[in-house]
């Protein structure tokens, strides 16, 4: 749900807004004009709530239900271009960004073949997952911190800016039986330019 301020609120009446969303259990993400808030987005399940809940507050100008699933990039949500930066690359920008790569990184000898074949098609960001775990826990469940390495070495051998997914905040399974240090967030964190969740 979108909430649109009038450019007259007050303060006062865009505070009395958050904190009816708040009040309901929910989250909510800010659009700052130039007098203050400007739109306010409404994050979660709100299909027992009405607009009129928020649209009766003073300095509301009017609330508009966003039935789609990406309500954050929705242009309902704002006009404004989304565009997220990873070094030199831009994404959501006027240029299209590709990203290619395996679905699971397997092996040295995958990882580096499909960057080389991508970085020559014009790829500029690759993707590979380093904890994918398969349906069954007794295969094979992704190469882990090695996976992560490899990516990192596919960056530094062919400039290429890397995305993989955090599957969690446990710490990974070796093959070996050992776990990992880390929680498999913070070692995504430590090698990605761009993280999966």
């Amino acid at each position: 749900m979108i909430i649109h301020m009038k450019k007259s609120a007050t303060e006062e009446q865009q505070q009395k807004v958050l904190e009816r969303i708040s009040d309901i259990g929910f989250n909510y993400e800010i659009i700052h004009g130039s007098t203050g808030i400007d739109v306010v987005g409404v994050l979660g399940d709100l299909s027992g709530v009405e607009e009129s809940y928020f649209g009766e507050l003073d300095g509301v100008d009017k609330v508009i239900r966003i039935s789609k699933p990406y309500k954050l990039v929705s242009r309902e949500y704002s006009a404004a271009s989304k565009i997220a930066i990873a070094g030199d690359v831009e994404i959501g920008g006027r240029e299209l960004s590709w990203m290619a790569g395996p679905c699971s990184l397997e092996s040295e000898q995958q990882v580096m073949a499909i960057a080389s074949y991508i970085k020559k098609a014009g790829v500029t960001i690759m993707r590979g997952g380093a904890y994918k775990p398969r349906t069954s826990p007794y295969s094979f469940q992704g190469m882990g911190l090695e996976g992560l390495k490899l990516l990192a070495r596919v960056r530094d051998s062919y400039g290429l800016k890397i995305i993989t997914e955090a599957t969690g905040l446990h710490r990974h399974m070796n093959g070996d039986g050992t776990l990992e240090k880390r929680s498999v967030l913070e070692n995504v964190i430590e090698y990605a330019d761009i993280i999966q969740v």
